[in-house]
């Protein structure tokens, strides 16, 4: 894989002298507007426009894109998940797709989920010969424990040492969590891909208290800000959990909580409704004129 950097920067071209090819596989690559959605929509306009390179994606989609996405994307057989029908469940590397990615010719595969159509897409692509680089960008391994599910862990854990052992290269977004894969893959074989704010959008400068009068909320409030997909697994409780103590201790603080999910009627009925702003998240950059602290679930 090193053909594909030089000197710091992104190569563009094989060693065929011919644009590089990426095959982009997807979980939920334009469904759902998340982070992780939103990250590998900037690394792919990247990798079109100033990388010169050329982009397939393969990914579920649904009837109505949640944003408008960028890139030449195959769509793969797919169903809704029960209770979560904004999220869908890729069901493999079909043999539509499979003549898809072979008439593509890819010279890396990238993985961005860890779910069926990424583990057959990496053995594929392994059999095939063609490097496979996996980003890491929730840690799945954790969700069971917030549904009661927690005998799930173990085996989750297992099939994702597989899934992230078998890649040649991997994607981590912290340093704490590149020291965490080190110890069970090699150091050689990671990388940082971290992800950024924008500080033109986002800037303590830009805080206004007619903007904050506007939502309820007083000059001298301490307003911390939760900001993500309203789902359980987020953390919300242990937001929660925070807000209280802090009340316990005789702070004011006021929260404020940005975000659309299934999870927006339990914060309802949590101690630390009372005197907050549940809004959504479209208008989020004059959300930042607004709040004291930030909570960003990962």
């Amino acid at each position: 894989m090193k053909h594909v950097l030089e000197s710091g920067r992104v190569a563009g071209r094989s060693p065929a002298g011919r644009p590089l090819r990426i095959a982009l596989f997807s979980g939920n690559y334009d469904c759902v507007r998340d982070g992780a959605n939103r990250a590998l929509n900037r690394l792919v306009a990247y990798l079109l426009d100033r990388a010169g390179m050329a982009v397939r994606i393969y990914s579920p989609t649904a009837p109505t894109k949640a944003f408008e996405s960028v890139g030449d994307i195959v769509s793969v057989r797919s169903a809704s998940i029960p209770g979560r029908p904004e999220y869908r469940l890729a069901l493999g590397f079909t043999a539509a797709a499979r003549a898809d990615l072979e008439a593509f010719a890819p010279d890396i595969v990238h993985l961005s989920a860890p779910d069926i159509l990424g583990r057959q897409a990496q053995k594929y692509a392994r059999a095939a010969g063609i490097p496979v680089v996996a980003s890491l960008h929730t840690r799945f391994e954790t969700y069971p424990e917030y549904y009661h599910l927690g005998f799930l862990r173990r085996p989750m854990e297992a099939y994702l040492r597989r899934f992230y052992g078998d890649a040649d290269h991997i994607l981590l977004p912290t340093p704490p969590i590149l020291d965490e894969f080190a110890a069970l893959y090699g150091r050689d074989k990671m990388s940082i891909w971290s992800r950024g704010v924008d500080r033109t959008a986002f800037h303590p400068s830009l805080r206004s208290d007619a903007f904050r009068a506007r939502l309820g909320y007083a000059p001298g409030d301490v307003v911390p800000l939760f900001f993500g997909r309203l789902v359980l697994e987020k953390g919300l409780g242990v937001f929660a959990d925070a807000i209280e103590a802090l009340r316990a201790r005789g702070y004011n603080v006021r929260p404020m909580i940005v975000g659309e999910g299934p999870a927006r009627d339990w914060l309802g009925g949590c101690p630390m409704s009372p005197s907050s702003a549940i809004l959504p998240a479209p208008t989020l950059a004059a959300r930042w004129r607004a709040p004291t602290y930030w909570s960003i679930p990962a």
